[in-house]
């Protein structure tokens, strides 16, 4: 009897994950028609979204199982925006969706521990410490880091199939009430690089509150009026989900049809 320990593929966290791997195969004369996967749910239904009907899941096999957790079988192949989808997938935060968006993203965690267990910052953590926490924003590796931390996040919405459908950027209101918080001068910075309007997100000024303190979500933000569709939300960091999932009902009050969310990093604390 084999007593040996089978262990899944992959395991879903529940604050975020990458796309493991994939590969593109031919399978039975059709050409890279067929498309394996090893990575969380909210991952494949971006793909398959992207796909939009062109793909029907196939089953794994005893040894398939071994190695993936789902294969797409494209009948006139995987086309190359659904390669480098799945490419930047590996790299992208794909966080499960809450109630009032439709997708959420972080270039990467904040923090992930090294080969000897100490938590560091990852390359997206080090440009909002760089530039949100910089003992003086004018300093030149400040600067830089602020440019590099907008590179990244507007290559995100133009390569990202669905990001790149939003037309209007809206960022969650900061504590102070004034619109000068960093997550909304980002969410402006981001707008104006990727060639779309931001629309200011109005909420009151309110006290300051931890990550570890648990929050509700709100119903006193407001948006204007949105006629565009689909609204993108900027933020630096997710840390429990809450201001967003608020700032998504802002925007679905508004009118907006779908709400997308991205941010510049996950903490690991949920």
């Amino acid at each position: 009897m084999d007593s040996s320990i089978q262990f899944p593929p992959f395991s879903a966290d529940s604050r975020g994950n990458k796309l493991k791997s994939y590969d593109i195969r031919d399978h039975k004369g059709d050409p890279n028609s067929m498309l394996m996967l090893c990575g969380p749910e909210e991952v494949i239904a971006q793909i398959a979204a992207v796909a939009k009907g062109s793909c029907v899941e196939r089953s794994l096999n005893g040894k398939g199982r071994e190695r993936w957790t789902h294969a797409l079988y494209f009948q006139n192949g995987v086309s190359q925006e659904i390669a480098d989808l799945c490419e930047d997938l590996t790299e992208l935060l794909s966080i499960p969706n809450s109630a009032s968006i439709d997708l959420s993203l972080s270039l990467d965690w904040y923090k992930q521990a090294d080969d000897e267990g100490e938590l560091v910052h990852t390359p997206a953590g080090q440009l909002i410490y760089r530039t949100k926490y910089a003992n003086n924003p004018t300093w030149s590796s400040s600067r830089q880091a602020r440019r590099d931390l907008l590179k990244a996040m507007s290559s995100t919405i133009e390569t990202h199939p669905i990001l790149a459908r939003s037309q209007v950027i809206s960022a969650p209101p900061g504590s102070k009430g004034d619109g000068t918080s960093f997550g909304e001068i980002l969410g402006q910075d981001v707008a104006k690089q990727s060639g779309r309007e931001f629309m200011p997100m109005i909420g009151p000024a309110r006290a300051p509150q931890k990550e570890q303190i648990g929050r509700n979500v709100r119903d006193d933000f407001e948006l204007s009026e949105v006629d565009w569709g689909a609204v993108l939300l900027i933020d630096d960091v997710f840390h429990t989900g809450v201001t967003l999932e608020s700032a998504a009902r802002a925007a679905r009050r508004a009118g907006a049809s779908e709400v997308f969310a991205l941010t510049a990093a996950r903490t690991l604390r949920k």
